[in-house]
C-alpha cells in the first residue's frame, strides 16, 4: 500500500492483516516504487495525489517495468479532490494502465471484492 494518508494505511492495513492479508506500506511513491521488487506483492494499492511521485507516475512504471508489469494496480483517492470526478478517474486508470480504481473513504467490503477479483 502506497499512500501519505498516515490513518487511512494504519486503519485499512490493520483490517486486512486481520483478515489474513501480509501489508507492507510505504508512504510516498518513490519508496513504494523501491520496495515492490523487495516485497514482490501480489497486488499494490496507490494514492492518486502523493507529493514526490504521484500514483499515476508510480503505475505507470510498475507497468512498464516486464519484471512488474503483471502485478495488479489499483488506484485510490480521496473524496472532495478534483480527480475524483468519473471522467479524470477513468482516464488515470487508462494512462497509467492501472487494473481498477477506487474512491476514498474505500468500503473494506469494495475493497475485498476487488482484491479478490483481482487475485
Amino acid at each position: 500500500m502506497v499512500d501519505d494518508d498516515l490513518d487511512f494505511v494504519e486503519s485499512t492495513k490493520l483490517k486486512l492483516e486481520a483478515m489474513g492479508f501480509t501489508v507492507e506500506v510505504a508512504y510516498e511513491g518513490k519508496e513504494g516504487l523501491k520496495q515492490v521488487p523487495k516485497f514482490k506483492p501480489d497486488l499494490v494499492f496507490l494514492d492518486v495525489m502523493m507529493s514526490v511521485m504521484n500514483g499515476r507516475e508510480v503505475c505507470q512504471k510498475l507497468k512498464a517495468n516486464p519484471a512488474t508489469q503483471n502485478i495488479p494496480v489499483i488506484l485510490l483517492t480521496g473524496v472532495g479532490d478534483h480527480v475524483t470526478t468519473t471522467t479524470y478517474s477513468h482516464r488515470d486508470v487508462l494512462e497509467s494502465n492501472a487494473d481498477d480504481y477506487l474512491p476514498k473513504p474505500v468500503r473494506l467490503e469494495v475493497l475485498l471484492d476487488n482484491i479478490k477479483r483481482l487475485l
